[in-house]
């Protein structure tokens, strides 16, 4: 009696069926990662659409009359402003303070890993002298500032959620392009660097904030996905820092 051939582990159909899927799971898995370069690389480094001609800032000052150890120990949150406007000298030296080239190859105020600069500063201008009320986009290469939106928007307040936010003369949203970093670095992802960046920009402003006397109180807790539609902030940028700025208001003892 002829032996009884073992029926085979696989039909052809099935070792053809699983073939097929590994081959549909590799491809898919190359498109995707080939997708995530194609839009590092591809996304425009500024979607902003100017309105009209940059207007050039006065020069900062690089001497003070507080010391940074002065303006480190009197440094406090205050989320409390008077009606009083902010002059343009005082927005220039904010914004210098925050993303000012020192350099001529492009060095700025704030250290940048492989000189990457993937930051940007959107500037809400209720009342601010010389400046129509606006939304602007600093430029740190010239020192200017160049209209992004011809009024500031209604909503604005609504995005902005605290009240210190609503009720400063001048806003500085800072948001950063991780994409930028990446690019820096051969592709090679780094997005803990932006964060890294954006925490020197919040420190230098408290420090700047309180050699001018006035007041302002990092912000975390808004709208961030509004305040992007609202300002009409790129879509490949994260939006870190509201940043509210004023002549600070008799406040409680309990500001922190």
């Amino acid at each position: 009696m002829a032996a009884k051939k073992n029926a085979p582990f696989f039909s052809k159909t099935t070792f053809f069926l699983i073939l097929i899927t590994l081959l549909i799971g590799v491809i898919a898995g190359n498109y995707i990662e080939l997708q995530k370069t194609f839009m590092q690389y591809s996304i425009p480094t500024d979607e902003r659409q100017y309105q009209g001609e940059s207007i050039s800032l006065p020069e900062p000052d690089t001497t003070g009359t507080l010391s940074v150890e002065a303006a480190m120990q009197n440094r406090r949150s205050r989320r409390a402003y008077t009606d009083a406007p902010l002059t343009i000298k005082q927005l220039s030296q904010l914004l210098w303070a925050m993303q000012g080239q020192t350099a001529d190859w492009g060095g700025r105020t704030v250290p940048s890993a492989k000189n990457a600069y993937p930051l940007n500063i959107t500037v809400v201008a209720k009342n601010v002298t010389d400046v129509d009320p606006a939304v602007y986009h600093y430029l740190p290469d010239t020192h200017s500032i160049r209209k992004i939106m011809n009024s500031i928007p209604e909503n604005f307040d609504e995005a902005a959620v605290q009240g210190q936010n609503k009720s400063a003369p001048v806003a500085f949203i800072i948001s950063g392009d991780y994409a930028k970093m990446s690019k820096a670095f051969d592709g090679e992802s780094h997005d803990e660097n932006v964060v890294l960046e954006a925490g020197h920009v919040g420190q230098n402003a408290y420090l700047q904030v309180e050699s001018l006397g006035l007041g302002t109180v990092v912000s975390g807790g808004f709208n961030k996905a509004l305040m992007q539609e609202v300002l009409q902030i790129p879509r490949q940028e994260d939006i870190f820092y509201l940043i509210p700025v004023g002549v600070p208001a008799v406040e409680p003892e309990n500001e922190k």
